[in-house]
């Protein structure tokens, strides 16, 4: 049973870093913002605006 817990973190972290990355978002920070809230954080996550790309 914690494998298939560990094996269902892992797939909605890899989700969260996706979306975040799709919004300009920091990875490491959603990533590691799934651990305590789990798919709290995707709906926060999908629900958020993006931020503005810089280009330089």
């Amino acid at each position: 049973m914690f494998f298939l817990w560990l094996f269902s973190l892992i797939i909605i972290a890899a989700i969260n870093g996706a979306i975040a990355k799709s919004k300009n978002r920091s990875v490491i920070g959603w990533v590691l913002l799934t651990i305590p809230f789990g798919l709290i954080a995707t709906l926060v996550v999908a629900v958020m605006p993006g931020l503005p790309y810089d280009h330089y």
